[in-house]
């Protein structure tokens, strides 16, 4: 067995796909699948079940996750032991983050941290929440920078970053333009577009409508914030969305009404309260947010 077999096995497990492995890994197909077999022939057990539209782990392959997620946080915290013994040695931490840095105004504070911290290496990671959270809770991340609306702190340590209020868009023809403020009953009639569901944002707009008696009409969801806000300058429909994204988009003819009351989501730099921090991610956790 070699360390490559089981991440490669880790990476197939993540994508639950042998053709995205094998695309991430930067290997052909074939190449993965021979390696997987050959694991298997060594263990002498099948680890995945194999159909034409999914891969999932067979019992004994469950058994070896645990195995091999043990095996990849011992690996990675051997390495950043020896890698502190030279001091000249550039430490890599890989952070997960929502597409957010550029409006949220995170990437200058990433620069400064760069510039006082030249001997570690930022690998980040841009994905939606729910692909972070299963990075970070499967040790694939060191550190996330992710919405912290329904988050377990009973797992995580929190620093927290931003809290941005949700505010409504809608076209210029509409009749919510006209209005200073809203309440989140008065939007009971009215089409909404949103985010698709892996996004944490479609969540708290759902729980928020209907905590104010209603359940949300919901005509489109999708998966990027750009077309939607163009969806919704066309009047196909209105939005909940975080104000200070809205106000990043100076391009787009959009009406930005308040909430009576208001819908807060935070977003935080976030780390498994079980996983060994090296050096380089400790850093970053601590001082990052001050930088």
């Amino acid at each position: 067995m070699t360390y490559s077999q089981v991440h490669y096995f880790l990476m197939i497990e993540s994508s639950r796909s042998f053709s995205h492995a094998a695309e991430e890994l930067f290997i052909s197909q074939s190449s993965l699948s021979k390696q997987i077999k050959a694991l298997e022939d060594e263990l002498g057990v099948q680890l995945f079940i194999r159909t034409s539209s999914k891969v999932e782990l067979t019992s004994a392959g469950n058994h070896f996750l645990e195995f091999a997620k043990k095996s990849r946080s011992d690996y990675l915290e051997l390495i950043d032991k020896l890698s502190m013994m030279d001091t000249q040695k550039v430490c890599s931490v890989k952070v997960g983050t929502l597409p957010l840095l550029a409006p949220y105004r995170l990437l200058g504070k990433i620069a400064r941290f760069q510039e006082t911290n030249d001997n570690i290496h930022l690998d980040l990671l841009e994905r939606e929440q729910q692909e972070i959270i299963y990075l970070i809770d499967n040790y694939m991340l060191d550190l996330a920078i992710a919405r912290t609306d329904y988050l377990d702190t009973d797992k995580y340590d929190v620093m927290p970053l931003i809290d941005d209020d949700l505010a409504v868009a809608c076209s210029l023809s509409s009749p919510l333009a006209k209005l200073g403020k809203v309440k989140l009953s008065q939007l009971k009639d009215e089409k909404f577009i949103l985010l698709d569901q892996k996004s944490t944002i479609h969540r708290l707009c759902i729980d928020a409508c209907r905590k104010s008696g209603f359940s949300p009409n919901v005509k489109f969801t999708i998966s990027r914030h750009e077309p939607l806000l163009a969806m919704v300058e066309l009047g196909l429909g209105i939005t909940l969305f975080p104000r200070r994204l809205l106000m990043d988009e100076p391009g787009l003819r959009l009406a930005i009404v308040e909430l009576e009351v208001p819908v807060v989501s935070g977003v935080a730099i976030i780390r498994r309260k079980d996983k060994k921090m090296s050096l380089g991610a400790e850093r970053f956790f601590n001082t990052f947010p001050t930088a």
